[in-house]
């Protein structure tokens, strides 16, 4: 909420190709919350960017990821740093939060 302070950004997934990122770096760390879209289910420069934004720039605001997103989706959107997740429209989330567990063992590295 802006009138608290608190900023937020909306951020389309070729931001890390084009001039938003270098935009935001003065200010970054005074945005509570970036949100990257994923506008398909094949897109993954989402991923990519929430790594960066780690990463490279070190944010530490909430990275939530919005659009087209599945269950199958969720442990990697977590391991890239994502705090939040918005769930495509119909999805459950209950059965979602269970991806987060399902798989015992990591088989790919940091």
């Amino acid at each position: 909420m802006a009138s608290q302070g608190r900023v937020g950004v909306w951020l389309m997934p070729d931001a890390a190709t084009d001039s938003a990122i270098t935009d935001l770096l003065p200010s970054l760390q005074d945005i509570a919350l970036l949100a990257i879209q994923f506008p398909t289910l094949a897109d993954g420069r989402g991923y990519s960017l929430a790594r960066q934004l780690r990463t490279h720039h070190g944010y530490q605001g909430e990275l939530r990821a919005v659009g087209d997103i599945t269950r199958d989706q969720l442990l990697f959107l977590v391991r890239c740093g994502f705090d939040s997740i918005c769930l495509r429209a119909g999805a459950d989330p209950v059965a979602a939060c269970a991806a987060l567990t399902e798989l015992p063992s990591r088989y790919q590295d940091e």
